[in-house]
């Protein structure tokens, strides 16, 4: 009986999705292409008044729905198109559906109420017509919402609908992935497009495709013909008051007052509202403003009522909601249907501000004065950090519960605040209670509850209902005036004679600086007492805390464009997005407290400002400003002449917050020395961003920890000394049209990652060998040869423009936004380099010119599949440009790389340094012989081990050649221990056969393992061989024993329970396809070992145990 185990070892493969999201824009085609993808849906099941549903969720996809519609997952995306174009066609596809299940019952869509109604006690309103139904919901699986302008920028606003309902079956599917495809034309530029630097990178914040800027950002910016962010707009009665305001703001900001009387006799407009929005339109195009306080009550500065509709019961109307959104969103005329109702969704509502505006609704010098006093008394009171938050209940027994809305503002809250909560729930809330909260000093005062124009629940029922009336809110006495935020119904109706809130601003002795409020009712769902109204009270918290949003009219404006989808698919969210105004001044900062004697000396004026920008704004040409070390918060915009040094490098800091660019400069002839600039925004922003300027100098500065540290563009002629660049990701780049943008005044003081920077303007013959380079930018040269640098950490790995006739070999490109960047450039040759791992090209040629042509050939670009091209779809590897010749390219990485001329005759070729090899070869006439040591297998692993060192040799004029060549591969006792291998198992050198796709032992090769130095490097041995023909080469040995088998005869016993009753014959067989089987031994019950030559029989009765193995040629066994 014979006996053999067998074990079989398996693997898994475990292959793992991950969500992802691509977006491209594709210029030739005129098409933006948007991919996502979608998470599995979350099914949960909740019971809601009495009654049992089943919640949806998709990660962080909103749910929005109108009453009684199923509440499902929808994925918002605004899409940025180029200024000058429109829409020619939209399409949106979906993966296959994905099926959940059936017998779902999904929430539906409560019906909203008011913080002045109360909640029947019924289950939550359904729509049958579509619960009842066999179509799925919503049917669409995306809608358009319109385009619509933030600043000039159109922004397409597309809801994608992923999931999909049956209501009746209550079948879920879903689609895991869709694609959007969006064909532009040409059209024509909105009249609020500026391209300035801000508008920019607000812009950026907003769009899901920011990239796309790329292909419209060399619009130069609009110049500005004065320079005011700061307005008031008050009647000729209330300017002497106002004109403390102004003189205040302007230590800050740049400030002007505008008298109504001049609007009204210089401006059009139907009427006087419409007259100030076209001043104000006026001021943004032409002055840059920013910030606009209306200085006056309503009527002094009317306020422009919008439409809203509620589908509440009974359905709530109004054509008269005080929305001050008017004079803050400056794209159309909230009346496109022209038929004097304002805000209709027909009337293509403008969801993006480009201005923030604050209203102070005073009446009399004695209001505005004690209105001014505030807020200059808030701004430079060291701030308390205390929150007070506040509940009061909505319905009886807190159902639903009302405190979700102020523990959602809590989240956000930084740890280093004191949040004190007064919750009806915690126990009765009092007038006493409310008093001290005020008195007590706290920076923002939240609330929640039912109210009216001029009174509000503290408390709803447990102990008792205490209302707080507008009498008690003019009786309060504070030295502090905090932010008011209350989402509650009428509280901000300023068209009334003085609500509540107008009340806490009057009071002067106490009272409020500012007041975020309802203008008309709030909202709030059943289900949940946060929806609606609730959300943007949150929503405000997250801009200051979480965003840094601290100027109270950007602060209130950016909540609420959160919400533009929802305004615009859903009534109750438009209404709130309407109502809810700033009774305040919008260029209030919540966080910073200012001083008279700020940090930044403008020695010209010998002023102080507290910013570098407020400093900036107000500075003349030519002015000098002199910065004290801090720290600096700040996105700055240079858009003057000005000289702006820092006392000390290391220690005067600007950090930009990762947002936008920390010093964008728009001007020529700007200084700046001695900073420390950090945490720039993602390009096209940096940390120094020069942009359409010239004949600027910047020295000593350090930049560190952006996304782009330096970036020139479409500039000229800039100086730049003792700039250290360290940690960016990319650290320097510049970018231009012609030939004088890339001519500027650069040595090698600066420096990339300790590393100079080189910039070589004019200049032929230079020769770049393992040079330790941080930038390299070759401007009008000639006859450069680059070998065996690294280019890594740039905007451009390497800059090309202007130049011609040079050499780059055995480089390594990697991590840079493009490797190799050519402009206007020609007769360039890039070989045998490695072109990895940039972000947007491995090679980008700027011209299309047939002369302008790079000759990229024979480079690894990635991936053995090539680069990314239109010619090469299947590449995996770096994108490259049009005008560049790739093919052929090289499939693995090049460790090493050598060139060598050779001449008639017998010659011998010494790559030792670059690929430990030495070639002995005989040409009839002049070649060039290039030998590469790739870092592993070009193509397929061998069968056989090989050391590690794979070959190529690249001849030019190979006719010239007389074969064989001799070709000596080294080898370390490294190699040979990495590659796992031992010297008596190495065979010699393998080449492999590109006609069978398989490697294959030359017959002319051997091994000589006697221990060499050469050119001082100990090598363990070398392999040697004569080559017929170029293919690539490795050494190899043999690590794997024989195959060994047997087979029986006869093959099955013929006798009972497995027993053989004749004489078993053994035929024992060995296979070896690498060195060959040597021998075969075999032994019968632990005998003694005999070699095996020929089949054997087993005689007699008995059990009889087997043992065999063979042995290869290297002694393998």
């Amino acid at each position: 009986m014979i006996a053999k185990k067998i074990i079989a070892l398996g693997a898994i493969a475990l292959l793992v999705w991950h969500s992802f999201s691509v977006v491209g824009f594709n210029e030739k085609s005129k098409t933006i292409e948007i991919l996502l993808s979608f998470p599995e849906p979350v099914i949960e099941n909740k019971t809601i008044l009495g009654k049992s549903y089943h919640i949806i969720t998709m990660g962080n996809l909103s749910i929005v729905a109108t009453k009684g519609e199923p509440r499902l997952p929808v994925k918002f995306v605004n899409i940025l198109l180029p200024p000058d174009t429109k829409i020619e066609e939209i399409k949106v596809t979906a993966s296959k559906k994905i099926f959940l299940g059936k017998g779902y019952h999904v929430e539906p869509q409560a019906i909203p109420f008011s913080f002045s109604s109360h909640i029947p006690s019924q289950p939550l309103y359904q729509d049958d017509a579509i619960y009842n139904s066999s179509e799925p919901f919503p049917g669409e699986i995306y809608r358009v919402e319109g385009v619509h302008y933030f600043r000039g920028y159109p922004i397409l606003l597309l809801a994608l609908y992923p999931l999909q309902y049956i209501p009746k079956e209550g079948e879920l599917f879903y689609h895991e992935k869709m694609s959007i495809v969006v064909k532009i034309k040409e059209g024509e530029i909105n009249e609020m497009f500026r391209a300035l630097p801000q508008d920019e990178r607000r812009v950026k914040q907003l769009v899901d495709n920011p990239s796309i800027l790329y292909s419209f950002s060399s619009t130069p910016p609009t110049s500005l013909s004065t320079n005011y962010k700061y307005i008031i707009i008050t009647n000729a009665s209330l300017e002497s008051a106002f004109q403390t305001l102004i003189e205040y703001k302007s230590r800050f900001i740049s400030a002007k007052m505008v008298n109504l009387t001049f609007i009204q006799n210089n401006y059009e407009g139907n009427d006087l509202q419409e007259k100030i929005r076209n001043f104000i339109k006026y001021a943004y195009q032409n002055w840059g403003a920013e910030y606009i306080l209306l200085g006056g009550d309503d009527e002094i500065i009317p306020h422009r009522g919008f439409y809203g509709y509620v589908p509440s019961e009974p359905p709530e109307e109004d054509y008269d909601i005080p929305a001050d959104l008017y004079y803050a969103a400056l794209d159309g005329t909230w009346d496109d249907n022209g038929n004097g109702v304002y805000g209709e969704l027909a009337d293509n509502p403008d969801w993006y501000a480009e201005v923030y505006v604050g209203r102070a609704p005073v009446n009399t010098v004695t209001e505005a004065t004690n209105f001014v006093n505030k807020v200059i008394a808030f701004e430079t009171t060291n701030k308390p950090n205390v929150i007070q938050l506040h509940q009061s209940r909505l319905e009886h027994d807190n159902i639903p519960d009302s405190t979700v809305t102020p523990e959602a503002c809590a989240q956000w809250i930084p740890n280093s605040y004191i949040i004190n909560k007064l919750y009806e729930e915690n126990g009765t809330v009092t007038k006493t209670k409310w008093r001290d909260a005020f008195s007590d000093g706290r920076l923002i005062v939240q609330h929640i509850g039912h109210g009216s124009v001029n009174e509000y629940f503290l408390n709803f029922e447990n102990g008792g209902a205490i209302i707080w009336y507008g009498s008690d809110a003019l009786r309060l006495i504070n030295s502090f005036y905090p932010i008011y935020i209350a989402p509650i119904c009428l509280s901000g109706a300023f068209d009334y004679n003085d609500c509540i809130g107008e009340k806490y601003l009057l009071n002067e002795e106490g009272g409020t600086s500012a007041c975020i409020l309802n203008s008309r009712y709030g909202w709030y769902s059943p289900s949940n007492a946060h929806t609606y109204s609730g959300e943007f009270a949150e929503r405000q918290f997250y801009e200051l805390f979480e965003e840094g949003r601290e100027n109270l009219g950007k602060m209130m404006q950016i909540a609420k464009e959160h919400f533009s989808f929802s305004a615009a698919a859903n009534p109750t969210y438009r209404w709130c997005y309407y109502e809810i105004n700033l009774l305040g001044d919008p260029e209030t900062p919540v966080l910073t407290t200012r001083s008279y004697n700020g940090s930044v000396h403008n020695i010209n004026k010998d002023i102080y400002y507290d910013t570098i920008q407020a400093a900036i704004d107000d500075a003349n040409p030519g002015d000098t400003l002199e910065v004290s070390p801090t720290l600096y918060k700040e996105n700055i915009v240079i858009n003057k002449k000005i000289n702006l040094f820092g006392r000390n490098e290391s220690t005067t800091i600007i950090d930009g917050s990762g947002v936008g660019s920390v010093i964008n400069i728009t001007a020529d002839h700007v200084n700046i020395s001695g900073f420390t600039i950090s945490n720039g925004g993602n390009l096209p922003d940096a940390g120094i961003k020069i942009y359409h300027s010239s004949n600027n100098t910047i020295t000593n500065c350090t930049i560190i920890n952006n996304h782009c540290g330096i970036w020139l563009y479409y500039s000229s002629n800039n100086k730049f000394r003792n700039i250290t660049l360290e940690n960016n990701i990319y650290n320097f780049g510049i970018y231009g049209g012609d030939i004088t943008h890339f001519y500027h005044d650069i040595d090698d003081s600066n420096r990339v990652n300790g590393n100079p920077i080189y910039y070589i303007i004019g200049q032929s013959g230079l020769i770049f060998n393992s040079t330790k380079v941080g930038y390299l930018g070759l401007v009008s040269c000639n006859d450069i040869v680059i070998k065996n640098v690294t280019f890594s950490n740039n905007y451009q790995g390497l800059l090309l423009a202007n130049t011609s006739y040079s050499l780059i070999t055995s480089c390594t490109f990697h991590d840079n936004f493009i490797g190799i960047f050519s402009s206007n450039s020609s007769h360039n040759h890039i070989h045998y380099s490695n072109i990895f791992s940039n972000s947007n090209y491995g090679i980008c040629n700027h011209h299309s010119e047939p002369q302008c042509s790079v000759d990229a050939t024979y480079n690894y670009w990635g991936d053995e599949s090539g680069p990314y091209h239109a010619f090469n779809l299947n590449g995996k590897g770096d994108n490259v440009s049009n005008n560049v010749e790739f093919i052929p390219w090289l499939t693995a990485y090049i460790k090493g790389a050598g060139e060598e001329n050779v001449g008639e005759g017998e010659n011998f070729v010494d790559m030792m340094e670059e690929a430990d090899t030495t070639l002995q070869i005989n040409v009839t006439a002049n070649a060039s012989i290039t030998v590469i040591l790739y870092e592993e297998a070009p193509v397929e692993e061998p069968d056989a081990k090989s050391v590690g060192k794979y070959i190529d040799i690249f001849i030019k004029n190979e006719s010239a050649v007389i074969w064989p060549i001799n070709i000596t591969i080294y080898y370390t006792q490294k190699d040979l221990d990495d590659a796992g291998i031992t010297e008596g198992q190495l065979l010699g050198i393998y080449f492999f056969n590109e006609s069978s796709n398989e490697w294959e032992l030359y017959n002319d090769t051997g091994v000589n393992t006697t221990d060499i130095v050469v050119n001082g490097k100990q090598y363990a041995g070398y392999a040697w061989a004569n080559i017929w023909h170029l293919t690539k080469l490795t050494i190899c040995g043999d690590v794997k024993p024989p195959q060994t088998s047997y087979s029986l005869s006869p093959s099955l016993p013929s006798g009972e329970n497995g027993w053989y009753v004749e004489n078993v014959t053994v035929t024992l067989n060995a296979i070896d396809d690498i060195s060959g089987v040597n021998k075969i031994f075999y032994r019968i019950n632990s005998g003694n070992w005999i070699k095996y030559t020929t089949p054997f029989k087993i005689n007699g009765d008995g059990e009889y145990l087997v043992n065999y193995y063979s042995i290869d040629k290297v002694g393998n066994k």
